[in-house]
């Protein structure tokens, strides 16, 4: 099969590497805006998320922290105080 854009197919390799810190990146920067609330709730998902940011960022039990990612992410849709 032809490609479209050729010049890419070098990063195929690195795929789930650059997902994985990305999703991080995206966690860490939610944990970040979740620390500045007075609420200990709150702060205590703050802190998951760090931790989950972290193991994803770092590559450490990645399959475990994609799942509690996951319940998060479902968290944050289902609780309305988790919102901005």
């Amino acid at each position: 099969m032809l490609s479209q854009f050729p010049q890419l197919l070098f990063l195929g390799p690195l795929s789930a590497t650059i997902i994985r810190v990305s999703v991080g990146a995206a966690f860490l920067y939610a944990a970040w805006s979740r620390m500045k609330h007075a609420d200990m709730f709150v702060r205590g998902i703050g802190v998951l998320e760090t931790i989950v940011a972290a193991a994803l960022i770092l590559g450490i039990y990645t399959q475990i922290a994609a799942l509690i990612g996951t319940a998060l992410a479902l968290m944050w849709l289902a609780v309305p105080k988790l919102r901005p």
